[in-house]
């Protein structure tokens, strides 16, 4: 990960990858319309820079763990035969 030091300070930023649409269409197999309705609703993290809508890598990969991995996991045989 690359690091940027802010002028005449003492800070330091992390750079994150970024992907684009067609990174996050060809990503989920998605089609436009699916991703900018997403977008739209805030239901997938993303920044703007001018008109550009990017996909931090980082927050791309947390909301991924959050969204398609279920708090509740389903049961599993052995915790089904016991009920």
């Amino acid at each position: 990960m690359d690091k940027i030091r802010e002028r005449g300070g003492d800070k330091t930023m992390e750079l994150d990858t970024l992907y684009t649409k067609e990174d996050m269409l060809r990503r989920y197999n998605l089609v436009k319309g699916t991703l900018y309705n997403w977008v739209s609703k805030g239901k997938i993290p993303y920044i703007k820079i001018g008109k550009r809508v990017l996909f931090p890598a980082r927050e791309i990969e947390r909301w991924e763990k959050k969204k398609f991995h279920p708090a509740n996991p389903p049961p599993t045989v052995n915790e089904s035969e016991q009920k």
